[in-house]
């Protein structure tokens, strides 16, 4: 498995453990989707207190609106997924993910402002219809990809912000439009990586074990090749943003 979500998971843990970056995971969809059904909810981050204050864009639309969420109160609004990693949790209702859609592009400036004072890398969750706002005023953006011909299409046709990079997710080599057709055809811009599917990923996160399971996924780097795409993946983004790894692989929890 490997769409959008799954892929800024994968790469926040990744960046959060190997490299022991301090990373934000930003989710501006629903909440209680996407990342956040597949990552453990804070009270399982057992080695880090649980942040008690009303966190999530709601809350933190509300303060910056009226000019109150100051430098040291953006951690506030996050919660704690894993050591070195946070996540902004996403919208209460799709009313309220509606307005504060509308207001998304407005406070991203602001928002990374406050979350690169505290935070190595931050990287978005935005989805389909949010993608084009955060894309813009990102500093980067990674399309994501499966190989079926109308996909391909979407994602090398994009009319939005220029790719940094394609990702081609659930990769099968055996399929036609193999990588070697694709790079051929649509001739990317921007560098072109590739993510398998994997049986265990998706197991993992219906089970609720995906942060254990990917972690002992990254301790067998690099015969583990799932992980081992999304540590190359990993690098060429430390590379760009030129962020620095600090020592040795930290441990979950």
């Amino acid at each position: 498995m490997c769409g959008g979500t799954s892929l800024t998971a994968c790469l926040g843990m990744t960046l959060a453990w190997r490299s022991r970056l301090r990373v934000l995971l930003i989710h501006a969809e629903q909440r209680g989707r996407g990342l956040e059904a597949i990552l453990p909810k804070p009270e399982a981050a057992s080695s880090i207190r649980y942040r008690a204050t009303p966190n999530g864009w709601s809350n933190l639309v509300r303060m910056l609106e009226h000019q109150q969420a100051e430098d040291d109160m953006f951690v506030s609004f996050t919660a704690p997924v894993m050591r070195n990693l946070d996540l902004l949790p996403g919208f209460d209702d799709d009313h309220v993910r509606s307005y504060g859609g509308l207001k998304l592009g407005q406070w991203i400036p602001r928002i990374m402002e406050l979350a690169e004072k505290r935070y190595d890398i931050v990287l978005w969750d935005a989805g389909e219809d949010m993608g084009q706002v955060v894309g813009g005023r990102a500093h980067g953006t990674l399309v994501v990809a499966s190989q079926q011909r109308s996909s391909l299409e979407a994602a090398f046709r994009y009319e939005g912000s220029p790719a940094s990079a394609f990702i081609l997710g659930m990769y099968d080599g055996a399929i036609r439009q193999n990588d070697v057709r694709v790079r051929r055809h649509y001739k990317p811009m921007a560098p072109l990586f590739l993510v398998p599917y994997s049986a265990g990923f998706r197991n993992a996160a219906d089970e609720g074990k995906l942060l254990s399971w990917y972690i002992q996924q990254l301790i067998r780097l690099p015969r583990n090749g799932f992980a081992d795409y999304h540590s190359k993946l990993a690098d060429w983004l430390m590379s760009e943003s030129g962020a620095i790894a600090r020592s040795g692989p930290e441990r979950a929890g």
